[in-house]
């Protein structure tokens, strides 16, 4: 007896959505075989600029001549405060050491290191090389710097410093991560808890031979905020002297001004600087006014 949603050909084969017998029940599910079609491919990784890497190159060169550890410092200690930048991620990689090789997940990431949760304990002051299992599969040395355990979580989270060259990690997975991160943006276009609040005095040597006095109102590796009295177009070219801080020597970088609006609070003009073409010593001592003032405005 065929039921309600039966159906045959010319020759009486029974086709899809025919009941299979007498005893299926009226309104029983039909299966039908649809078309699998293969899931789209990841969208690609959008690879950084050469003007971004080599803005990265700098900034790696100027924390590891500060000897600042930025990512690896220990949960709840004392330096906690100071560290320059850290970008939350979830970024699997493999961390190889001299017997084995253990997978292990990037929680957050900063210019001269990283957190890392993993399965288990690796010992401080261990080198290792990690491997990006999502980018490049270029490694990048790297030493532990501290490991604890997560008894609640049943996993270890270890702090990890960048070994490798400047050079070389400017155009590695890491210098890609960050690039994915929003970086571009986050530490070179000055979020207020990347850049420095400053407040120093400032002079510009201005292309066309006017010296024009300000100050520094916030300071970065890549740039920073001059105010004057007066307003500089975009892409006015300065020779800038910054400081002097402390105990170091005033900065010379130069300078080029990406816009330029009124601060109606300071009655000032806020001018947002790019630096260019930073000589390596200014880049060094760069580094150090950075990592000052950011110990120093973490209190």
């Amino acid at each position: 007896m065929e039921l309600l949603g039966a159906a045959t050909d010319d020759a009486g084969t029974q086709l899809l959505g025919a009941a299979p017998d007498s005893t299926e029940l009226l309104g029983a599910p039909v299966l039908v075989e649809a078309e699998l079609t293969p899931p789209p491919p990841p969208a690609p990784v959008e690879k950084p600029s050469g003007d971004f890497q080599r803005r990265m190159t700098e900034a790696f060169k100027a924390l590891q001549s500060a000897g600042q550890v930025a990512g690896a410092v220990k949960p709840g200690g004392p330096n906690e405060k100071r560290r320059v930048v850290r970008l939350k991620c979830s970024h699997r990689v493999q961390v190889r050491l001299e017997d084995r090789i253990v997978d292990a997940m990037v929680s957050d990431i900063g210019l001269g290191g990283l957190r890392l949760v993993l399965t288990e304990s690796i010992e401080g002051g261990t080198m290792v090389a990690l491997t990006s299992m999502e980018l490049d599969a270029q490694e990048v040395k790297s030493k532990i710097v501290w490991c604890k355990p997560n008894v609640d979580l049943d996993i270890h989270e270890a702090g990890v410093q960048f070994q490798e060259d400047p050079e070389l990690l400017g155009q590695s997975w890491v210098s890609s991560l960050l690039h994915t991160l929003g970086a571009e943006q986050r530490v070179f276009e000055g979020r207020k808890h990347i850049r420095a609040l400053a407040g120093l005095v400032a002079s510009a040597e201005i292309s066309d031979g006017r010296l024009v006095e300000g100050s520094i109102q916030d300071l970065g590796l890549g740039g920073g905020q001059l105010m004057t009295e007066q307003p500089l177009p975009p892409q006015t070219s300065m020779k800038l002297q910054i400081g002097p801080y402390g105990d170091y020597d005033p900065l010379k970088l130069n300078a080029e001004v990406l816009n330029s609006r009124f601060d109606d609070e300071k009655k000032l003009w806020a001018q947002s600087l790019k630096f260019v073409k930073t000589p390596p010593a200014q880049l060094k001592l760069l580094g150090r006014y950075v990592v000052d003032l950011l110990k120093e405005s973490a209190g």
